[in-house]
């Protein structure tokens, strides 16, 4: 697998030299450029969803998941952390896809409302999870206001 990753970064700085672009792999990107793509992103998420009237300043890790199903982020109403992990988030869109996911999650009433609607609608039919997913499509204006700054 190694071999293959040595032959597909070079190839990648071949077509695309160090540019960074929604599909550069997260493996590619150090972790300054991360967090300022995540700041960049909780920026716009700020400007364009909202803050919550909760809990106003939700705080970022970007970690590795080591146990449980895998997933690409979640976010914790108790500590008030948005997770993000980076072992499962393959490239930039992801990364940016999966922090407005959990972005939502923040603006949303999960602490009193998401187990019980869990219960009774199922993952796939949760009503916060299908409004979290739908608004991961933003990730094209995310990049799009954010691209010129890295």
């Amino acid at each position: 697998m190694k071999v293959f990753d040595s032959i597909w970064d070079s190839m990648w700085v071949f077509l695309f030299g160090n540019q960074i672009t929604l599909h550069t792999p997260l493996r590619r990107i150090n972790d300054f450029e991360l967090q300022k793509i995540l700041k960049l992103t909780k920026k716009w998420c700020i400007k364009n969803f909202g803050l919550s009237h909760n809990n106003p300043k939700a705080k970022i890790y970007m970690t590795k998941q080591i146990y449980g199903q895998v997933c690409y982020g979640e976010y914790n109403p108790d500590s008030n952390v948005i997770y993000i992990y980076s072992n499962n988030c393959e490239d930039i869109k992801c990364l940016i896809k999966t922090f407005i996911h959990e972005y939502v999650h923040h603006l949303q009433p999960v602490k009193n409302s998401y187990k019980k609607l869990l219960e009774s609608h199922g993952y796939k039919k949760h009503p916060m999870e299908i409004e979290a997913r739908n608004m991961e499509s933003y990730y094209i204006d995310v990049w799009e206001d954010i691209k010129n700054k890295l």
